[in-house]
């Protein structure tokens, strides 16, 4: 005689074991193996019966011949991996309320210790259903603090931009700055200088270690280098040059001298 609705009530229970167990019937990337709960073995041997019989297409049920450690028998039921695999386990579950009732179907995936009940788009995080797209728990808890991990912004990236355009107010034909350095060209003269710091005047003449210095006396080589980058203006302060900008004193460029 077949199970009738209700029968095993209060037998099956709410949770839903998704990819935690490995399957018989093929490969783990291949073949997803869910189990359903329930309180004692004859109940698991109707479970199987009724899953087996259904209009569904499943690779394999079987049940546990021994209890969990929390004394609950297991029905395994074995599907393939592929798009469809969410809406056959809902399908199948929501079958299953025919024979033990309505029920808040709790589940959870080897992705996760949390559960989710078994129509939360939540869960669907957590299920792999494509067979391409398959990982264990560590390399999925990788991906995802891999994701956490926003990009770090190169600084000197962002100075090289700020740099360049504050040399752009130069008269200079050509002022190129590379790998740290800066490079201006103007009328057959050219300057060298290591670039050192950019920002705010205070703040980039303590980290040069300068701010207490005196400027030295403009020679010729400091006035042919003014002419260079007119309208910015350029001072010596021990071997470092510092050009600012007299209509923006914003920020200032610390550069040390290589060639002038």
């Amino acid at each position: 005689m077949g199970l009738r609705e209700g029968d095993l009530h209060d037998v099956v229970l709410k949770d839903i074991s998704i990819d935690e167990f490995e399957p018989k019937t093929g490969e783990v990337k291949e073949v997803v193996v869910i189990a359903y709960y329930v309180t004692e073995q004859p109940a698991g041997k109707d479970l199987y019966t009724f899953i087996n019989n259904s209009k569904y297409e499943v690779r394999d049920v079987e049940v546990s011949p021994n209890p969990d450690e929390d004394g609950r028998y297991l029905v395994f039921v074995e599907l393939d991996r592929n798009a469809e695999l969410l809406e056959l386990i809902r399908n199948i579950t929501k079958d299953i309320e025919r024979i033990t009732g309505k029920l808040r179907w709790q589940a959870t995936s080897h992705l996760t210790d949390e559960t989710f009940h078994i129509s939360s788009v939540d869960l669907d995080n957590y299920v792999i259903t494509d067979p391409n797209k398959y990982m264990t728990r560590k390399e999925f808890d990788k991906s995802q603090a891999d994701e956490l991990i926003e990009p770090v912004e190169d600084p000197m990236e962002e100075d090289t931009s700020n740099i360049e355009q504050f040399m752009a107010a130069a008269i200079a034909q050509k002022v190129s700055l590379s790998e740290g350095y800066i490079n201006i060209i103007h009328r057959g003269t050219t300057a060298k200088l290591e670039v050192v710091g950019f920002g705010n005047p205070d703040l980039v003449m303590e980290t040069a270690g300068i701010q207490h210095d005196a400027i030295m006396e403009t020679d010729h080589n400091m006035r042919r280098f003014n002419d260079m980058i007119t309208p910015l203006r350029g001072v010596s302060i021990k071997d470092f040059v510092v050009i600012y900008n007299p209509h923006n004193e914003e920020n200032i460029l610390v550069t040390k001298k290589c060639s002038i």
